[in-house]
């Protein structure tokens, strides 16, 4: 759809940073009639042909986002990987999630954070009317009655009638605006690397609760490689950075019981803390919050890049509507309320329930864990239970924007 910007703005919606949640937005607020201007600090990064142990789960529900926007199209097929089933297990039970249990044809998929990201800067780069600011930060925020106004740090600056911050949890635009960030820092770091396995994941996502770690392999698209994220206390995530290949290799094999057998490569590893944070509100006067720039959970799940693309089209459909007495302003404060009471009570849901998960699985006493499997054995059992939580995990489930449920 053409867009043309309101008189008198140098834009309808600037958005601070180009990232996944906020690149999307902007498509997303493009399709819908409105002129975007892209605020970015950094220049696209070349993908390399090797596999990249910032691997991202993909639910159905971002698929359709993605597909909306022309993203997925993007993505080269064979940088996509589908997987069909899920199993999580500790010593005590066991529990075991297909695709046909909903009748879907995937689970989710396992796609490279870095490919994403190049598939995105492409279809972006298609729209010969999106507007740009590249290389450049905001250094001010001065929002008034009917616009706001950007500073930037390349000497530049531009009036829009609403501000997205998109750049992440440093989030630069979320301080300038006055929000607060709260975070609550869990005492691991996740470790990632890309492994090599003897036996063929079979498109499988598994992970095993191990005490006071969670270990995963994710499957990537070579049948014999997978993503790990190893989420463990921050001294252990240390040792297991500092071992040489052929120790780090024995140590995760039998720590995941050797499911897919001896691991026989190891790519480059990593390590980052893990915390739970979320600012104490999305919105201020014409300024709004997505992604990590609002958020940020445990990576049990692997739901944080899908929270980010759901936060960008719930904006982006609460932006686009029209209502009775508020123009087509996306700045309007009425919108912009509807906005944040949509997605903080969503992602509240879901941080509470990763949390939860995290604080009792990482409890050892007898009773909590003859319990814990207990549960697990039971839900497996269940079939409507387990079609619930399954449904969670595709991101089928709660209060979701038109983009995902289909409906008009």
């Amino acid at each position: 759809m053409a867009a043309s910007t309101s008189p008198g703005f140098d834009t309808d919606v600037a958005v601070i940073g180009a990232g996944l949640a906020g690149g999307v937005l902007a498509l997303l607020l493009r399709q819908a009639g409105f002129a975007v201007t892209l605020i970015e600090a950094r220049e696209p990064q070349p993908v390399s042909d090797a596999p990249d142990p910032r691997a991202l789960a993909v639910t159905p529900a971002s698929r359709a986002i993605l597909e909306q926007v022309g993203v997925w199209a993007a993505l080269p097929p064979e940088r996509i990987s589908t997987f069909h089933g899920m199993q999580a297990w500790d010593a005590y039970g066991a529990i075991a999630f297909d695709d046909r249990d909903v009748g879907e044809p995937a689970l989710g998929y396992i796609i490279e954070s870095p490919v994403l990201q190049a598939a995105l800067e492409a279809v972006l780069g298609r729209d010969a009317g999106l507007g740009w600011q590249r290389p450049a930060g905001v250094e001010r925020l001065q929002a008034e009655l009917q616009c706001i106004r950007l500073g930037l740090d390349n000497g530049d600056s531009l009036t829009a009638r609403l501000a997205v911050g998109a750049d992440g949890r440093q989030s630069r635009s979320r301080l300038l605006a006055g929000i607060s960030y709260h975070e609550q820092p869990y005492p691991q770091k996740a470790l990632a690397a890309v492994v090599t396995c003897e036996q063929p994941h079979e498109q499988i996502a598994r992970q095993r609760f191990l005490g006071d770690s969670v270990l995963a392999f994710l499957p990537l698209a070579d049948s014999h490689q997978c993503g790990i994220v190893w989420s463990t206390p921050a001294a252990r995530a240390d040792e297991l950075l500092a071992m040489d290949e052929a120790a780090f290799a024995e140590t995760l094999a039998t720590a995941f019981e050797r499911r897919l057998g001896t691991v026989t490569a190891v790519g480059r590893r990593g390590a980052f803390p893990l915390l739970q944070a979320e600012a104490d509100r999305y919105v201020g006067e014409r300024f709004a919050l997505v992604g990590d720039a609002a958020h940020s959970i445990h990576p049990l799940a692997g739901q944080g890049a899908n929270l980010g693309w759901l936060d960008a089209a719930c904006l982006a459909e609460v932006l686009a509507a029209d209502a009775a007495g508020e123009s087509r302003d996306p700045g309007h404060a009425r919108r912009l309320r509807r906005y944040a009471r949509w997605r903080m009570s969503e992602n509240r849901i879901m941080q509470q329930a990763l949390d939860g998960l995290y604080r009792l699985f990482r409890r050892d006493e007898w009773p909590l864990r003859a319990l814990r499997g207990l549960g697990l054995r039971l839900t497996d059992h269940s079939g409507p239970l387990k079609k619930l939580l399954i449904r969670h995990a595709m991101g089928r489930a709660g209060d979701l924007p038109r983009i995902v449920t289909g409906k008009p």
